[in-house]
């Protein structure tokens, strides 16, 4: 939207695509106070003369935006957590700045967006997956289709780089991964049979009609524990677990088969040690069916409530499994080449954080063989 002169001296106001609008004035004070009234009243969304392109608001476009991700999702171009994930940072976005025409978001707004959140105690990270998301979506608006007659909603994307200079999300430094020492290892361990023992007491005093949902409660305290064996021995990742398949293991060559769903869109073999062998037979080996029941969230808040039993700190997540497989693998030896092939990385710089991380472990350990004579 720009103001523009004429050569006869008359103001006129372009809203973009070629609609125009005079302003019936040679005055420039009038010209520039009139401007920026009609601008108040597009951020608002009040001008009725404009196009659907231009005057839709951002609730509007999130229906839109989910319906174009549902087609992705049906054609396999994308997974249903990236669905979510959209979803979510749509839904997030409405809530922080309402429901405010596409077309006003700017740079300024998402950087209150992101204050805000700051605000909520969410962190750094957290608020760069919300903006990585909500970038597919201005970069969905940003598109025009001739064909269709769809006009683009928006003229730049208020997350990415262009007239704004930089990129919105946060720089943050790149931390080596957590993971598990053997201590916190057997914290867990223990603490997943306390929170098991404690369910038993409570059935024993409990009335029948809260015995069945206590048997169930157990029952998924115990199937955790094998999946948390699975996890630290294989280096698995969370949405892998929870999709895991029985036709996919094969105990008698000792390999999980992980297909092309996975988050690297590539299949691969990822060979079982003794430790996740044990945890699969100890659990109850079947012909079919999902092996753990349950989902890659339920796995998640279970850790994180253990954990929190445990005394291991906050910043361990279930994630942290996968990391304690590829870092004590590196600690043991294990090539470069093999762990990449193991956890499925694509990019073989992703992997190398463990060798780093091994290093820096190393470096921990030694200090504490320090002797000192006379």
């Amino acid at each position: 939207m720009e103001l523009k002169k004429r050569e006869n001296g008359v103001y006129y106001i372009i809203y973009g695509r070629g609609r125009k609008r005079s302003l019936k004035t040679r005055d420039t004070k009038e010209a520039r106070a009139r401007f920026n009234v009609e601008q108040r009243r597009v951020r608002e969304g009040k001008i009725t003369h404009l196009n659907r392109a231009q005057a839709i608001r951002l609730r509007d476009f999130h229906v839109e935006f989910m319906q174009h991700t549902d087609q992705r999702l049906a054609l396999g171009e994308i997974r249903p957590a990236t669905r979510r994930s959209y979803d979510l940072a749509l839904r997030r976005l409405v809530d922080v700045i309402g429901d405010m025409p596409l077309r006003s978001i700017t740079r300024t707004t998402i950087n209150q967006f992101k204050q805000k959140m700051l605000d909520m105690r969410t962190s750094a990270r957290a608020i760069n997956v919300y903006l990585a998301s909500l970038s597919v979506a201005f970069n969905y608006a940003l598109t025009e289709e001739k064909d269709s007659g769809k006009h683009a909603y928006i003229t730049d994307n208020p997350i990415e780089r262009g007239k704004y200079g930089k990129g919105a999300k946060f720089r943050i430094d790149k931390s080596m991964p957590k993971f598990l020492d053997l201590d916190e290892i057997g914290a867990i361990s223990r603490a997943i049979e306390d929170e098991a023992e404690a369910i038993r007491t409570e059935m024993g005093g409990a009335p029948s009609i809260m015995r069945g949902k206590l048997a169930s409660k157990l029952t998924r305290v115990r199937m955790f524990r094998h999946i948390f064996a699975l996890a630290i021995n294989t280096g698995l990742r969370v949405g892998e677990i929870a999709r895991l398949n029985w036709k996919d293991v094969s105990l008698s060559e000792g390999v999980i088969l992980i297909g092309e769903w996975s988050k690297s869109r590539r299949g691969r073999i990822v060979p079982m040690n003794e430790g996740a062998m044990e945890a699969l037979k100890e659990y109850g080996v079947k012909d079919l069916g999902p092996v753990f029941p349950v989902s890659g969230e339920y796995i998640s808040k279970t850790f994180r409530r253990i954990a929190r039993r445990a005394g291991v700190s906050e910043d361990k997540t279930m994630h942290s499994t996968r990391h304690t497989f590829g870092s004590w693998a590196a600690m043991r030896g294990v090539s470069l080449v093999d762990i990449q092939s193991f956890m499925g990385h694509s990019d073989p710089s992703t992997t190398k954080i463990y060798v780093d991380a091994t290093q820096e472990h190393r470096k921990k350990e030694i200090k504490k063989l320090s002797f000192k004579l006379g």
